[in-house]
């Protein structure tokens, strides 16, 4: 039988973290860690949120963070990840936490990969124990599927701010949803723009980000083999 190796997205409730002090377009996102100086990226609608999830940050691990890089509303840092929180938990059990992780809205995104699905499954009341812990997604990847993603600025980079936030309001919203929640009027109202003008901006956002799918198709095949390897949601028992 040909090995496979289990990749699975999870959501994290983690009661008591910084995370839940995150309102109105605040969000963290942790893109590497060498186990002593992990770097975190936070960003936040304008300069006053920016400082003051900063000094929720700061007050939440008990000392000041070392900046990187800071501009109006983002700031690049290192720090210590507390050894008893999900990242810990992620460790410990074995599985590889693939970078990034993500902090909004107070919840946190982990993606891991495991040897077994049996193994995401022993994780998941270790994780449920600092709050609530559930699967997202679950896929089974081939070898040449480890390794192969689709990083968003290679699907994103071809559209415009404005594209980009429409398309975003829209998914968010549920204009992609079955059965549709918001309108193309509501959505067009939101951004004080017509609902000509917002349908154009979702055809042109759409037809970039499918063209660049397809071209990083045809770049990495592997990409789209591990997509035909059982992705989904969990089974059930």
């Amino acid at each position: 039988m040909r090995r496979v190796v289990v990749q699975a997205a999870l959501r994290v409730q983690h009661e008591g973290c910084v995370s839940e002090s995150f309102t109105g377009g605040v969000w963290l996102v942790q893109v590497s860690s060498d186990r002593g100086h992990d770097l975190y990226v936070l960003h936040a609608p304008d300069a006053a949120r920016l400082d003051r999830a900063r000094r929720d940050i700061e007050r939440y691990v008990g000392a000041p963070v070392e900046p990187v890089h800071q501009a109006p509303t983002m700031l690049v840092y290192k720090h210590h990840n507390p050894p008893s929180g999900p990242i810990g938990v992620i460790r410990r059990s074995g599985c590889i936490l693939l970078w990034p992780a993500v902090w909004r809205d107070g919840v946190e995104s982990f993606t891991v990969m495991a040897g077994t699905r049996a193994q995401v499954a022993h994780l998941l009341p270790q994780l449920a124990a600092l709050g609530s812990a559930s699967v997202e997604r679950i896929s089974e990847l081939p070898p040449e599927g480890v390794g192969r993603h689709a990083p968003l600025a290679d699907l994103a980079g071809g559209l415009t701010p404005r594209q980009l936030g429409v398309l975003r309001a829209a998914v968010e919203r549920g204009y992609y949803a079955s059965p549709r929640r918001v309108s193309s009027a509501e959505l067009a109202r939101s951004f004080g723009i017509g609902p000509s003008t917002l349908k154009e901006h979702l055809r042109k956002a759409e037809a970039a980000v499918l063209h660049r799918l397809g071209a990083l198709l045809d770049e990495q095949p592997g990409l789209e083999r591990a997509a035909q390897r059982g992705p989904g949601r969990p089974r059930r028992r």
